[in-house]
């Protein structure tokens, strides 16, 4: 796989697209042929390694992706899904990326990929006729106040109103 990788903390410039060994997929977790992944403010503070998590270099920045699911060890999610993740941290910025049950979800197939991210869910909760009926379908990873977890471990949340 390829990945946009940090080997020092810089601007987004300073990352290089490079041949990356696949990270190991364990029980609860999907790898994901990423099809896009978002672009955010905390993702530049990451590189610059003034966020409030500070990776390690060589490090892999990208919080948010969708895709289809290429691997699976959840049952929920097999192989040909496809997802949105939060992933375990980082990760996002390669063409393969590793969630958990926790912080993966299915999206419709009227969705695409380069809406699947956080925001798009957030709007869901406020407007109903952005996804007519599924207003039970958004992001674990959320802004408090604004998503409830489930009382199941599912990887779905309900829209606090």
């Amino acid at each position: 796989m390829h990945a946009w990788r940090g080997h020092a903390y810089g601007p987004p410039e300073s990352l290089r697209w490079e041949e990356v060994a696949e990270a190991e997929l364990l029980d609860g977790q999907v790898r994901i042929k990423v099809r896009a992944s978002a672009v955010n403010f905390p993702d530049v503070l990451f590189v610059a390694g003034t966020y409030q998590v500070k990776p390690e270099p060589p490090f892999i920045p990208g919080f948010e992706v969708s895709g289809t699911v290429l691997e699976s060890r959840v049952t929920a999610l097999p192989v040909g899904t496809r997802v949105s993740s939060t992933l375990d941290g980082s990760g996002g910025y390669a063409t393969r990326a590793v969630g958990s049950l926790h912080n993966t979800f299915a999206i419709p197939p009227s969705l695409p990929f380069d809406d699947a991210g956080f925001g798009f869910f957030a709007a869901a909760c406020e407007q109903d006729d952005v996804l007519p009926g599924r207003r039970d379908r958004a992001p674990a990873h959320t802004s408090p106040g604004q998503l409830e977890p489930t009382a199941s471990n599912a990887p779905v949340t309900r829209c606090t109103k």
